[in-house]
């Protein structure tokens, strides 16, 4: 993922992520209509301004490196979150 050297920089290399992607889709046409992309992480060592902060550069990573929005934007809604947090 376009994010995971960013995270291992603040989390540690060995930090446990789930990622996954869900959403409704149209099972006639056989394609989503939506994507929601998931990042879990154990955030419990960090104060609120190392949070703020992982979450900024998180966002900035997906932003600059993420190949899969660009190649379906405009087509479909594609939302992002941490631990449930939008990013």
């Amino acid at each position: 993922m376009s994010s995971d050297s960013v995270r291992a920089r603040r989390l540690g290399e060995d930090y446990d992520a789930t990622i996954g992607a869900h959403g409704p889709s149209d099972e006639a046409d056989e394609r989503y209509l939506a994507i929601d992309e998931e990042i879990l992480l154990d955030l419990d060592d960090l104060d609120a301004t190392e949070l703020s902060r992982l979450m900024a550069v998180v966002r900035a990573s997906i932003e600059r490196s993420c190949t899969i929005e660009p190649s379906v934007a405009g087509g479909i809604a594609l939302t992002k979150t941490v631990n449930g947090v939008p990013l």
